[in-house]
């Protein structure tokens, strides 16, 4: 879905995405903050709004796993390296930072 073409929606659907809450979403999208949260909740309805939150949403997960996998090959190198060079404790705890950045521990 492209970027929605009234830029009032677009910005309060960006707004959404990171993290704001409805009515501030509104508000920050430049809409009267008379009756914020009754309208934000019908525009969050609206299915081409919702539908870009989605898609922005997905794109915002899918450069988390980009940035994720970038940081445990980092780590992955690092390990390897400390191993090598006979550290072996730095090269458990790279382990451990690794377990913690994939949710083991």
């Amino acid at each position: 879905m492209p970027i929605l073409s009234n830029p009032k929606h677009e910005k309060f659907a960006q707004s959404i995405v990171r993290g704001k809450s409805q009515t501030d979403a509104y508000m920050i999208a430049g809409y009267s903050p008379y009756g914020a949260s009754g309208n934000a909740s019908r525009l969050i309805a609206n299915d081409s709004i919702s539908g870009r939150i989605k898609e922005l949403q997905m794109a915002q997960l899918e450069q988390s796993q980009e940035n994720l996998c970038e940081k445990l090959l980092e780590i992955n190198n690092l390990i390897d390296r400390a191993a090598n060079n006979g550290q072996f404790n730095a090269a458990i705890k790279g382990f451990a930072i690794k377990m913690r950045l994939l949710g083991m521990i």
